[in-house]
């Protein structure tokens, strides 16, 4: 079996317009499939993340898994013949005036022993980290929505082997959002056949402008074809939202204006002849 190794970076970004409001706590899952398994953790400051959805009663095994306190979650567990270890963060959930970002990073993933795909290969693994109820940043008016993407891919590599990196926003507020629900969808795909360089991906996405008020945010992470001893390392999917600066002029506008209406009154003191 032929080893490969690829990297793949993407930076897209895309502007959504929505209005802001006062911020709440967000929802926070990790969904977790592959064939006819799935499995659903509610994700939390502290603690072990707790199984809410599991209706095959598929094993999953805990290496560990914690919280450092600071909306940030380390998960170390098998599932459905896969070694997965991957660290989710929330940063500034519900969102502040700066920021609102949901981040899949350092994913690692060993294929143990999962022989039930095409081939004997092991079936698609898709790892999906989702909040709801974002209310910021910015006030009203624009708001970027951006996307970044890394993975590296080595291991036991078919003409199969693949990955598809994807980022969701959705003004709906939906757990988990499809592409056609999201008002800013953005990803990469690659498929590294054998004999390919396999140095970059291939661009996929959608984006559009909608008035709205809270939101949730998705990263989704899609393996495909990833023989026995197959490894993804340091693959992470990442959506950060920020507030569009306003234009130079109206900066310029906002200070001068008061300026003038103070020179003015002032004017008006001055005693005439």
């Amino acid at each position: 079996m032929l080893r490969r190794e690829f990297f793949i970076a993407a930076a897209l970004a895309a502007t959504a317009l929505l209005a802001s409001s006062t911020p709440s706590q967000a929802g926070y899952k990790l969904d977790l499939k592959s064939g006819a398994d799935e499995v659903i953790f509610n994700l939390g400051p502290t603690g072990t993340p707790t199984v809410i959805y599991n209706p095959n009663s598929t094993v999953v095994s805990f290496t560990s898994a914690f919280s450092d306190g600071q909306n940030a979650n380390f998960v170390n567990l098998t599932f459905a013949g896969y070694k997965i270890f991957l660290q989710g963060d929330i940063t500034n959930t519900p969102g502040n005036s700066q920021l609102g970002t949901l981040q899949l990073n350092n994913l690692a993933i060993t294929n143990q022993s999962n022989t039930a795909g095409a081939g004997g290969l092991g079936t698609d693994l898709i790892i999906s980290l989702t909040a709801t109820d974002y209310t910021a940043p910015g006030t009203p008016g624009q708001r970027n929505v951006n996307s970044a993407f890394t993975a590296i891919f080595g291991g036991q590599a078919t003409a199969n082997s693949g990955i598809k990196l994807e980022t969701f926003y959705d003004e709906d507020n939906g757990e988990f959002t499809a592409q056609a629900d999201a008002e800013v969808y953005k990803g990469v795909q690659f498929i590294a056949p054998v004999g390919s360089d396999a140095s970059s991906g291939s661009p996929l996405g959608n984006g559009g402008n909608a008035v709205g008020g809270g939101y949730s945010l998705t990263d989704k992470i899609t393996i495909s074809g990833l023989a026995t001893g197959g490894v993804i390392t340091q693959a992470s999917a990442e959506v950060d939202v920020t507030p569009v600066p306003a234009p130079a002029g109206l900066i310029l506008v906002a200070t001068v204006v008061p300026f003038f209406g103070l020179l003015r009154r002032r004017m008006k003191t001055v005693p005439t002849a």
